[in-house]
């Protein structure tokens, strides 16, 4: 196969390095290029519209200097649950190179209620 470009809107070290191990894991050979972004979101995202509406957005930025391109935007964010508390969770958005749009997410992680609150100050 051969090697395709992947933009990820974000310069995050971490993020960049979680498309490069799902493309490996996947057997794609890609150069992953990230972008800085930014967002109208808060800075902690809280339920999915605000998780997605940031993903959306970095897909957007990058899009419009990237045609025709692999682009990924990613938003964290947490999401409150009356069953298991508080949980962190990545809301991820692909566009392909031929235009499909691809949603989903990461798993959740638990986030604990102390860091909740710290959170909803900001």
């Amino acid at each position: 196969m051969d090697k395709i470009k992947i933009f990820v809107g974000s310069t995050s070290v971490h993020e960049i390095k979680a498309v490069e191990l799902a493309c490996k894991d996947l057997g794609i050979t890609a150069e992953v290029v990230g972008f800085k972004t930014s967002t109208r979101q808060n800075e902690q995202p809280v339920g999915f519209d605000e998780i997605f509406a940031g993903a959306f957005e970095r897909v957007a930025q990058v899009a419009d200097k990237n045609h025709d391109q692999f682009i990924i935007g990613i938003e964290s964010g947490i999401i409150n649950t009356n069953s298991v508390g508080t949980l962190d969770i990545a809301g991820v958005v692909l566009v392909t190179s031929d235009g499909r749009l691809i949603k989903t997410t990461s798993s959740g992680i638990q986030f604990p209620d102390s860091y909740v609150e710290i959170a909803k100050k900001r």
